[in-house]
């Protein structure tokens, strides 16, 4: 997105998914190690799912671009690990008990997006490297480059 390319998103993009900033999951493990959690398993992310749309909205924002150019893929031969999160699947999890314990994330999303977006600027940008299965759509894709372009915007 940064490079001005399109973004290939599964299906509809209405497949939702859901965030961690590694500092809440450091906290938990933190919060467990000391004794402050139960014994127990806990589903450690943002409490909020996002359909992919949803995302790459709020990505789009933090760039600073107007709108990602969405490129829907309904090709359900992809694999998964060829095109990353290239899934159809629901990934959210239920938070609930983690939140009971008072350990509530307290990094939304575009909050970390936005400092992740920062330490990369800081060290060396985001260039464009696109995965073998992108090449191969974006020099099909009217107004894609299958070429990198160095550094993002």
């Amino acid at each position: 997105m940064a490079a001005d390319q399109p973004i290939f998103v599964p299906g509809d993009g209405r497949t939702r998914i859901q965030f961690c900033a590694s500092g809440t999951l450091a906290d938990t493990v933190a919060a467990a190690v000391e004794g402050r959690l139960p014994t127990g398993t806990y589903n450690v992310a943002e409490q909020r799912g996002y359909t992919f749309l949803e995302y790459l909205a709020v990505l789009a924002d933090v760039i600073g671009l107007p709108a990602a150019r969405i490129v829907p893929v309904t090709d359900p031969s992809v694999p998964a690990r060829e095109y990353f999160p290239f899934r159809q699947a629901e990934l959210t999890l239920d938070v609930s008990r983690l939140a009971a314990y008072g350990l509530v994330p307290d990094v939304d999303l575009a909050s970390g997006l936005a400092a992740t977006l920062a330490w990369f600027r800081r060290n060396g940008g985001l260039p464009d490297e696109p995965t073998a299965r992108e090449y191969a759509w974006r020099a099909t894709t009217p107004g894609a480059s299958p070429w990198n372009v160095p550094g993002g915007r």
